[in-house]
C-alpha cells in the first residue's frame, strides 16, 4: 500500500479527504485490447487556437496548488496547445522546465481513460499533484476518486501506457 498523498489544486478551500465518496469500478489495467486512443474533438485547422486549461496557469496549479487565470500577455504554444500564464515570471519558469509543469496524459482525465478508454481533456479546477506531477480530471468526483487511491490510478495508467 502506497502511503503517498496527493495535494489538491483548488480555487478556494481544499477538498476534505473524509468527503471522498465510494470508488466507481474501473476496468482492470489489462481489460482493454485497444491501445490508448487519440484525443477526440480536436479543433479544425482554421479555427483560432483557444487557450488550454481554460486559460488558467499550469505554473500556479503546480507550485501554488491554486487555479489562477493566465493572461494573453504571457502566452506560449507547447505541444500544440496555447498556454496562458499569470505573470512573465511564470512563463519563464515554464519555458525553463516544461516537464515540471506539464500534466500527466497531456492534461487528459486519467479516470475517463481507464473507465471508458477515451481521452477527454481535464480541467484545472479538478486537479491534484501526485509524485511531483499534475493530474487533471474532468469532474470533481473523478478527482476525489483519484485522491482516495492515487497510487492505484497512477499504476493503472502506467500499465495502460506501456501496452
Amino acid at each position: 500500500s502506497d502511503t503517498e498523498s496527493p495535494d489538491v489544486v483548488h480555487r478556494s478551500a481544499p477538498v476534505n479527504p473524509s468527503a471522498v465518496t465510494a470508488k466507481p469500478q474501473r476496468k482492470p489495467a489489462g481489460a482493454t485490447e485497444s491501445p490508448v486512443p487519440a484525443r477526440t474533438g480536436t479543433a479544425m485547422a482554421q479555427a483560432p487556437l483557444q487557450p488550454a486549461f481554460g486559460g488558467n496557469s499550469l505554473v500556479s496549479a503546480r507550485d501554488a496548488r491554486a487555479v489562477v487565470a493566465g493572461s494573453s500577455r504571457h502566452q506560449l504554444k507547447w505541444k500544440g496547445q496555447l498556454l496562458y500564464f499569470a505573470t512573465a515570471e511564470e512563463l519563464e519558469m515554464f519555458s525553463a522546465n516544461p516537464q515540471r509543469y506539464w500534466p500527466m496524459l497531456d492534461g487528459d482525465c486519467a479516470l475517463k481513460l481507464l473507465q471508458s478508454n477515451r481521452r477527454v481533456q481535464g480541467d484545472l479546477e479538478h486537479a491534484a499533484l501526485f509524485r511531483g506531477r499534475v493530474w487533471v480530471f474532468s469532474t470533481a468526483e473523478e478527482m476525489r476518486e483519484f485522491v482516495a487511491a492515487p497510487a492505484d490510478v497512477a499504476d493503472e495508467v502506467q500499465a495502460l501506457l506501456e501496452q
